[in-house]
């Protein structure tokens, strides 16, 4: 139930038609800011898993998501995403789904934690 994400194939064409950014902004301006923020919070992500464990790294990707897809959804117009890009400077739903996505590798590894190596394959 997790992993059901109906509307993520859709969020390129959502920004495109419904917000009215263009192809050129989405793919120059605004998608860089998740790969440079996926990418940032991968390292605390993997140094603190270990730490911390896994149950408080799934919470933050739960509140990520829960962030990134109350901002598609309450922000949808277009003087919303300009007010949020105005006062952070970059679009914060891309900064939220870079922290969301780089912390599902919690969530994928904590079933070999829960899950006793006797279990496992050979």
């Amino acid at each position: 139930l997790k992993e059901f994400r109906p509307t993520e194939p859709y969020l390129f064409l959502y920004e495109h038609d419904t917000l009215n950014i263009s192809a050129h902004v989405l793919n120059s301006q605004v998608y860089p800011i998740w790969t440079y923020s996926y990418l940032l919070a991968l390292i605390p992500v993997f140094l603190l898993t270990d730490l911390v464990l896994y149950k408080p790294m799934v919470m933050i990707e739960s509140l990520s998501y829960i962030v990134v897809w109350s901002l598609l959804v309450f922000g949808s117009t277009v003087f919303a995403q300009q007010v949020i890009l105005r006062l952070y400077g970059f679009p914060m739903v891309e900064v939220f789904y870079g922290w969301a996505t780089a912390t599902e590798i919690a969530y994928f590894a904590y079933i070999y934690v829960k899950v006793s190596r006797d279990n496992f394959k050979k």
